[in-house]
Order: structure tokens, then sequence, then C-alpha cells
């Protein structure tokens, strides 16, 4: 018994012109109005610095959201991060440990705002499921090595408001 199987030939074609909306230039005042212009961008930031300052910021505020990385914690912590991350690299450790390092000193920054941002997907897309996504953490954890504090003495200060600033002018060349 023999089968014959026969194909067909399938082609595609392209039209030879292709018709495309062009966007074209956009003129200049509309594209200001795309996006908002520096002192907008000024503004907002000033503002929210007023508001973080006469509030006393704090994580569960939900007027602040999107303020969450300027609370005290987050903000010290971060700061300790790079002066822990740079006393490392001072030690003379390793670039690998160094980056170990500065990997978990970070992780709680991290940690907590990937959370934040699972909270507020599942506040939009997915309410039954908040409930379900822990808390985020206050307490962040120690750091990897004790580092030394600086030590100012009444001293140091007292010289150091003694010395005058000496400032430079600048003097205009007539050539």
């Amino acid at each position: 018994m023999t089968t014959s199987t026969t194909t067909t030939g399938k082609r595609v074609c392209f039209s030879p012109t292709v018709q495309a909306a062009s966007a074209g230039p956009l003129p200049f005042d509309e594209v200001k109005e795309l996006w908002y212009n520096r002192t907008e961008l000024i503004t907002f930031k000033s503002k929210a610095k007023q508001v973080i300052s006469q509030s006393g910021l704090t994580v569960a505020d939900p007027e602040l959201r999107g303020l969450e990385h300027c609370t005290a914690d987050r903000q010290k912590h971060k700061f300790m991060s790079i002066r822990c991350t740079i006393s490392a690299a001072r030690r003379g450790l390793g670039e690998e440990h160094v980056a170990s390092i500065s990997q978990r000193c970070t992780a709680w920054n991290q940690q907590n705002a990937f959370l934040q941002g699972c909270h507020d997907y599942c506040n939009v897309y997915k309410p039954a499921m908040a409930s379900s996504i822990p808390e985020m953490t206050n307490t962040p954890p120690a750091f990897p090595f004790a580092m030394r504090k600086r030590v100012v003495t009444a001293d140091a200060t007292a010289i150091a408001s003694t010395f005058t600033r000496r400032v430079r002018r600048r003097v205009a060349s007539t050539l």
C-alpha cells in the first residue's frame, strides 16, 4: 500500500509600500507640557522635605506614601551601611568580602523596599492577598562588624572655632 503526500505551497507576501503613522517632531510647547519643568520639580521636593520635617514621618502613614526612604531609621541605616562598607575597604579586606559586607548592610533597606512594592501591588490588583504579605521590619539588623564612633572633644571644637575661614577672591583680569 502506498501513500502519497502532497504539499501545498504556502507563501507570504509583503506589500511594497509601507504605511505607518508618522509622529513627526512635536512643537516645543507640546514637548514642554509632557513633563514637569525644573521649577515644578524643585517645588515638589521642597514641599516633600517640609512634610517630612513637620510630620515626624512614620512608615505606617498612608498619606506619606513614596517618602518611606526619608524616614530617620532608613536614612541612618543607609549612612551607616556606606560607612561600614568604606571601613571594610580601608581595612584591606578583599573585594569579594567587601561586596559581601555591602550586601549584608543594605539587605534591610532592600527588603523593606521590596515588601513595600508587594504591598502596593496587592492593594491595587489583589486586595485579598495583601494580608498574606509580611509587614516591614522597623528595626534594622546589626552591622557585620563594629565601627569606632567619632569622638569629638571640647578642645577640638574650641580650636576649630578660633580659626577663621580663608577665602580667595577672584580678581577680574583686564585685558
